[in-house]
């Protein structure tokens, strides 16, 4: 997923393509292959984007937190499980202070 958001494996070009969403769901949208989840509405800092299966798995990419969520819960219709999920992970990860690193330019 890293080398997706940064151009290492895919062009910024065609990821620019790829992501001409539309809508699927509602609090998703659907581009080529990738999916843009909106779990609040109006809150930014829990988008993401990446893919959603049907089986629970998620491989998601949050700009706002700069941050990957993977994972699989690994059962058939756990979908809306797995947004859950992802929607807890994020409101725990925006709650941390971000670390100030000494002497770094």
């Amino acid at each position: 997923m890293k080398a997706v958001v940064e151009h290492r494996c895919i062009k910024k070009e065609s990821l620019i393509q790829m992501m001409q969403w539309r809508k699927m769901w509602l609090g998703v949208d659907y581009g080529y292959g990738l999916m843009k989840i909106q779990l609040l509405p109006l809150v930014k800092k829990y988008n993401a984007w990446g893919h959603l299966g049907s089986i629970g798995s998620f491989m998601l990419y949050n700009p706002v937190l700069d941050v990957y969520i993977i994972g699989n819960f690994n059962k058939k219709g756990y979908i809306t499980k797995s947004m859950r999920f992802v929607l807890k992970v994020l409101r725990l990860l925006s709650k941390i202070e971000p670390v100030k690193q000494v002497g770094v330019k």
